[in-house]
């Protein structure tokens, strides 16, 4: 039997040399907290993992499928992107800027690495593509992300024509909160042979912008074989979130990524004043992770585990998929190189 080793089980660690390395450890871990402590918003009271088992095991009875040792849950089919995301073999993502029209106070841009640099001058993502295909890398995925790609629409475009191109098997996809686009665009997009779009929606956004994006949703299901909306889950939002799943249903796309969400490390008082707390304990495994997007809040994941719940027992044709944090975190382990 596995157990977790902790500083109040110590004591019952009788081989020393395995007691040396679990101190090791623990230590890491009183000090990991300490230092989350320090950002400004406190971890939640109670642990949620004491019932995240159960509640995996009544997906799982009504047919969710559980990947990466639980770490992601689907009802259905995922993106390919998604599922090459395992080991990050033979993806490439990359961005224009940084720079966003959005300010979004859970926004994680700014711990990502040069983002002040980024968000003033532009990368040149057409010879980054070139150099990776002179170079005899096989790119399978690649994807355009932001800031918002479609800032610079002619730039993004451009190299979706370039990979189209040069990379014609190429599954391409574009990150975007929609509301830049265009018929004109979507038409440019389809000739450039876009795979897939994923739409953001900010559930702070009033219900006239979301029903102003969910116009943009169905419209590229005209243009673009895979439209998927990937979105964090803000605690209290179970109800606009259900509507919002059926809202995606109606219109037919193909799915709906989950993501856990989070803390980016700064801007606390815009947690605070909303009620939010940390998820406890903020990490499986303590290590030093990469991954930009922060530290997970609490009640996040449980709705997420609740919406997949209520679109199995709806039978959403919709695919939804939950990504925690914990999948990005091991993922990164496993596939270091991934961008």
């Amino acid at each position: 039997m596995l157990r977790k080793i902790t500083k109040d089980n110590l004591g019952t660690v009788k081989n020393k040399s395995f007691l040396k390395y679990a101190q090791i450890y623990t230590n890491i871990e009183t000090e990991t907290i300490k230092a989350i402590e320090s950002f400004g918003l406190p971890l939640q009271q109670r642990e949620f993992n004491k019932d995240r088992g159960k509640k995996l095991t009544q997906l799982r009875a009504a047919g969710a499928i559980l990947r990466n040792n639980d770490k992601s849950i689907a009802t259905g089919r995922i993106s390919s992107a998604c599922e090459a995301c395992q080991t990050g073999e033979g993806s490439y993502t990359s961005f224009i800027s940084l720079k966003c029209h959005r300010n979004c106070y859970f926004c994680f841009n700014p711990n990502q690495e040069d983002y002040t640099f980024y968000t003033d001058r532009q990368k040149d993502i057409n010879k980054e593509l070139l150099e990776l295909l002179e170079n005899g890398v096989e790119l399978k995925h690649l994807a355009l992300t932001g800031g918002e790609p479609l800032l610079f629409k002619e730039e993004a475009i451009a190299f979706f024509e370039l990979a189209n191109e040069k990379t014609p098997q190429t599954y391409t996809r574009l990150y975007t909160a929609g509301d830049l686009l265009d018929v004109g665009t979507f038409e440019r997009l389809k000739q450039a042979n876009l795979s897939e779009i994923r739409f953001s929606i900010k559930m702070e956004d009033s219900v006239q912008k979301r029903k102003h994006i969910l116009g943009k949703i169905a419209m590229a299901k005209e243009y673009i074989p895979y439209v998927l909306v990937e979105m964090p889950v803000i605690p209290g939002t179970i109800g606009e979130m259900k509507t919002l799943l059926l809202e995606l249903e109606e219109i037919g796309i193909f799915g709906i990524n989950l993501l856990e969400f989070c803390f980016p490390l700064g801007n606390a008082k815009a947690f605070k004043d909303r009620g939010l707390t940390l998820k406890n304990p903020p990490y499986e495994v303590y290590y030093n992770y990469w991954y930009a997007g922060g530290l997970a809040v609490a009640e996040s994941e449980e709705i997420c585990l609740e919406l997949l719940e209520f679109s199995l027992k709806e039978n959403l044709k919709l695919s939804v998929h939950y990504c925690s944090l914990e999948n990005k975190h091991s993922l990164m382990i496993e596939s270091p190189s991934t961008s």
